[in-house]
């Protein structure tokens, strides 16, 4: 059953107690009695499942204001998980992207049983584009725009890879956009669907979309992509060498230390069997394009 076959009410009830929902390939049983986090997850997580009671649980996580004098006074919310809080509070004001920041912390510091890249990741018939997050590159923005485009999204932050046999798996999450972006996909796109704005965060205005169109498939990489926006530039592809892709998908992988030569060898072969490519551009919707051509050559290939 879907968030959105539950009434609001009902839907409150049940997570002000905890409520199991499926998030890609985790279970994750969410707390909190904070209204907008409710409120916000409620639209955010829509199509995604909730799951029985008895199910076996990945994490459980509240967020939540105090009880103590702190209610009133510069009042703040706290994540926790398992009772632990792995983060630090922040404003109450902020406390819907403290969830969604809480909730990539406990991905990328407990699953280890993937590899894990911060990156973002879409797909189209189990076939997915690997977008390393080269700081400033706005691999959040191309991917939303890549998203209203027909790909499906995996995951925005974080692409989940099995050391065995390669293949990323599912971890939809809204999108998180900051500052321009949030103007440029919701000038370009209508039907985005925002959460709130939220100002003066860390990470200056921040944001969440809703990803209508995700991913609950296990996908093959098959490009990987470094995007880059410079508003001076043409939309232009350009085949990478892969021992330099090689450095910065280590760069970019959080828990790389955790597997060792294993992770090494994973990464070499997610290189072997894709297509490198940098993408420079400040036409978004020519890019896109221009990633379509890309990936419909290579189908034919």
């Amino acid at each position: 059953m879907n968030l959105n076959n539950l009434d609001e009410d009902t839907f409150k009830k049940k997570i002000k107690q905890g409520l199991n929902i499926q998030i890609g390939c985790f279970c994750v049983n969410i707390k909190t009695s904070i209204s907008e986090v409710i409120s916000n997850i409620y639209f955010l997580y829509s199509n995604h499942h909730c799951i029985t009671e008895d199910a076996f649980v990945d994490f459980h996580v509240s967020i939540n204001a105090p009880k103590s004098i702190r209610r009133w006074f510069r009042p703040q919310a706290y994540f926790e998980i398992d009772g632990y809080q792995p983060i630090e509070p922040l404003p109450l004001a902020h406390a819907y992207p403290l969830f969604e920041w809480g909730l990539n912390w406990c991905i990328a510091n407990r699953a280890h049983q993937y590899l894990i890249f911060h990156a973002a990741i879409i797909e189209k018939e189990g076939k997915a584009i690997l977008m390393p997050g080269v700081p400033g590159a706005g691999k959040s923005t191309f991917c939303a725009a890549l998203v209203h485009d027909g790909w499906s999204l995996i995951s925005d932050e974080l692409a989940l890879v099995d050391v065995l046999d390669g293949k990323v798996h599912p971890m939809p999450k809204p999108i998180s956009l900051k500052n321009e972006s949030i103007e440029v996909i919701s000038s370009l796109y209508s039907d985005a669907a925002f959460g709130n704005i939220y100002h003066n965060t860390s990470k200056g205005t921040l944001t969440h979309l809703r990803a209508s169109n995700a991913s609950g498939r296990i996908s093959t990489i098959k490009w990987v992509l470094f995007p880059r926006y410079d508003k001076k530039s043409s939309t232009r592809l350009i085949d990478e060498n892969k021992g330099r892709a090689h450095i910065e998908l280590l760069n970019n992988a959080f828990n790389s230390n955790v597997f060792g030569l294993q992770g090494f060898d994973a990464i070499n072969k997610i290189l072997e069997h894709s297509r490198v490519v940098r993408l420079a551009y400040s036409d978004i919707l020519n890019a896109v394009k221009a990633v379509n051509r890309l990936t419909e050559r290579s189908k034919n290939v």
